[in-house]
């Protein structure tokens, strides 16, 4: 006679951790950018589009890059410590495939828990995967900015057009409100 298991679906809830962004603020002396750059093509150049749309609205004193050794892997905690430590504002992308999404969405909910407000730039093909992660790691609603898919075969004016549309869309999601702290 055979032997048949059989497995019973119930559903065990699982208690999922609760994250706090971070505060908003500009520093006095303006904001020290950081673009964590996961090496996907045309990164750096849309996330240096993003940061001198922000220059025009908040004061910048620096733009620095910090290259990840791959998309596919998240920064250690070392780094992110670093990272918090020399930025006001990190800016993390360019997340337009399933695995750089949520390792780039990772990186910026890291520093978002070390205290520095962060955003992630994916494609538009990939929220709803980032919206998912977000839950897991305790940041249901964290919003991503979003540009079209793809964008790492688009020209420069392409980029930069759509890096004003998503500066537009970080400066109340990751930074105060504009009318609060523009530069003069």
């Amino acid at each position: 006679m055979a032997k048949i298991i059989v497995y019973r679906p119930d559903l065990v809830e699982e208690v999922l951790p609760t994250g706090t962004l971070a505060r908003r603020r500009i520093p006095a002396g303006g904001l020290r950018i950081t673009l964590l750059n996961n090496g996907k093509p045309k990164t750096v150049p849309l996330l240096t589009y993003v940061s001198e749309e922000l220059a025009r609205h908040f004061p910048v004193t620096s733009v620095t890059v910090h290259s990840k050794p791959s998309a596919a892997f998240t920064i250690d905690e070392e780094t992110a410590a670093g990272l918090a430590r020399s930025s006001d504002l990190l800016i993390a992308g360019l997340g337009d495939c399933g695995s750089c999404s949520a390792c780039s969405l990772q990186d910026a909910l890291q520093l978002e828990r070390l205290g520095v407000p962060a955003a992630v730039v994916i494609t538009d093909a990939f929220v709803d995967v980032c919206g998912r992660v977000a839950v897991r790691l305790g940041f249901a609603g964290y919003q991503p900015i979003v540009v079209p898919h793809p964008a790492a075969t688009r020209p420069d004016a392409w980029l930069k057009d759509k890096a004003r549309l998503a500066a537009a869309a970080m400066i109340p999601l990751a930074l105060p409100l504009a009318g609060t702290a523009a530069a003069s």
